[in-house]
């Protein structure tokens, strides 16, 4: 008898040790997360400056023109060297390819024309198309 007496104060010691191991442990719960898991702000890089209107626009802001007649490719205000909204947009600015140069400047000198009208694009662009 004595035999099953010590075994069981063994065990009783066996589990008091084991829960003051637990308690300074939080138990997790059986119910699942219901809130939401909030994410870290990603920061926003802040717009460059902007400068003068260039005499000749990149690949990109004749795209950007033919979109929206009137716009025009500017520099930033700082010493960089992409255009302002290549710059704003984190893209690349290209140069226009050499083949379509005169093309390109002719429809800069329209777009610049529309910008100082302030009227209808379409209208300005009608009348340059009857030339």
């Amino acid at each position: 008898m004595s035999g099953t007496a010590v075994s069981v104060s063994a065990d009783e010691d066996l589990s008091q040790n084991q829960s003051s191991k637990d308690k300074g442990k939080v138990q997790p719960s059986g119910r699942k997360f219901a809130g939401r898991i909030m994410k870290k702000k990603k920061q926003k890089k802040k717009a460059p400056p902007i400068g003068s209107a260039r005499d000749f626009p990149c690949r990109p802001c004749v795209t950007r023109a033919t979109k929206s007649p009137g716009y025009e490719c500017a520099s930033q205000d700082n010493t960089g060297a992409a255009c302002w909204a290549c710059a704003k947009n984190g893209h690349t600015c290209r140069p226009v390819p050499p083949g379509a140069v005169a093309a390109v400047r002719a429809f800069w000198e329209l777009n610049r024309q529309i910008d100082d009208m302030n009227e209808d694009p379409c209208d300005a662009w009608r009348s340059a198309a009857q030339r």
